[in-house]
């Protein structure tokens, strides 16, 4: 056991004490804080969109279109609109306005017809009309207009009838098997993606490292030295651990900048995130503790994989493209994402629940989604841990043997005749 401890504070070492740990460990939050503030410092509607009106509708539908498009913005997101009406028929103005528009002394100019309450068109034209904000804007407008005017003729008041059709909200939550409510369906959403995300990335990026250490020590014939002096077994479980206790402290030190983040309310002083929206992503202890366990033991799964690959090859040219191989089985889960969310008991998620090189990202997408029955919960661990003893076995055979063999690329028979060795 001291040669696996050796092993280990070497692999963790030789991580963390290198700039791109280091560096790792300070840009992701940055990036991440980036993704979330720049579209909200972009997302301003910027300067206000100029629009002439002209007018051909009945008596009363404009200014009704005016009073809705021009009402003043929610958030800073949202499109100013300034509306000015234009005297004289669209068939006489057309030519001033094109001109207008080209000249940029207007954004561009809406048409309400005079057959609007009949099913005519609202003709909008503009230097840009590919923005889906302002079109769906005017139609709002638009649609506020003519429904308003079409209830006044009716004889039905519009006020009256748009607190009836007012909207309701949902407020959603999970009820586990305590009968507690342990998260809403955007904490759902936001905890299935945020653990498949990052367990799909973290195992790629560390479970190469642990690849090109293998790959490294066979090219470098520095096996030759390490295997003569530590058996085959500990030098693979050390290079696994080691580099995933480095992933395990990169890890949390994201999670307590997360979570002064969000405890210190910066979301809300910079992002300008609802302290509401916060409160609502949460997380049962007990599904936490499994995220957490499914996460670590798919790792190790995974970084057996990729130290029997590394120890199999001959170059890193011919380890990157057997890497998606192996990576295969475990974004296979992203693909089915909608339906695992959608329904987590059904008969797609329950299987890629239960199979072991699935269930690391499967799994937590259901937990998050839904109550999953104890039985496929212990099933499921059982089958990961089953296959992490015969994922370690396989690898180790391989990598005992793969070690030492140079020259040539490894082959499916050379692979079958390494592990009937003794």
């Amino acid at each position: 056991m001291r040669e696996l401890w050796i092993i280990v504070q070497r692999e963790f070492g030789a991580r963390v004490r290198t700039r791109s740990f280091v560096w790792g460990t300070v840009l992701v939050p940055l990036i991440f804080a980036g993704l979330i503030a720049i579209p909200t410092l972009f997302s301003g509607g910027g300067a206000p969109r100029t629009f002439a009106l002209v007018d051909e509708a009945p008596a009363g539908l404009a200014e009704i279109f005016i009073e809705t498009l021009t009402a003043p913005p929610l958030s800073a997101a949202q499109i100013q609109y300034r509306v000015a009406p234009v005297s004289g028929t669209f068939a006489a103005l057309r030519g001033d306005l094109n001109h207008r528009v080209v000249a940029r002394l207007i954004d561009g100019y809406v048409v309400l017809p005079a057959d609007i309450l009949d099913g005519g068109r609202v003709v909008y034209r503009a230097r840009n009309v590919a923005s889906i904000t302002v079109i769906r804007d005017l139609q709002r407008a638009a649609d506020r207009a003519t429904q308003t005017e079409r209830l006044r003729r009716s004889g039905v008041d519009g006020h009256l009838l748009a607190s009836i059709l007012q909207v309701t909200r949902i407020d959603s939550a999970n009820i586990n098997q305590q009968g507690r409510e342990q998260g809403s369906a955007l904490s759902t959403f936001l905890i299935a993606y945020t653990v498949a995300l990052l367990l799909c990335v973290l195992t790629l990026v560390y479970g190469v490292q642990v690849m090109g250490s293998a790959l490294e020590e066979k090219t470098n014939r520095i096996a030759e030295v390490l295997v003569g002096s530590v058996r085959p077994a500990y030098l693979l479980s050390g290079k696994v651990l080691g580099v995933g206790a480095a992933a395990l402290l990169q890890i949390l030190i994201w999670t307590l900048i997360a979570l002064v983040t969000i405890r210190g309310g910066l979301l809300t002083t910079l992002f300008g995130v609802m302290p509401q929206a916060l409160s609502a992503v949460k997380i049962d202890p007990t599904v936490g503790a499994a995220l957490l366990g499914y996460f670590f033991l798919g790792y190790l799964v995974y970084s057996e994989l990729f130290a029997a690959l590394g120890s199999s090859v001959t170059s890193e040219r011919e380890a990157q493209s057997l890497i998606f191989l192996v990576m295969l089985p475990l974004f296979a889960p992203l693909l089915f994402f909608r339906t695992i969310i959608d329904d987590p008991l059904g008969n797609v998620a329950t299987w890629l629940g239960l199979l072991p090189l699935t269930s690391p990202v499967a799994m937590p997408m259901r937990m998050a989604s839904g109550t999953v029955p104890s039985l496929q919960l212990a099933g499921s661990l059982g089958l990961l841990l089953l296959s992490l003893w015969i994922t370690a076995w396989i690898a180790g055979k391989i990598y005992r043997v793969g070690m030492l063999s140079t020259g040539k690329k490894a082959t499916l028979r050379d692979l079958g005749r390494w592990l009937r060795m003794s």
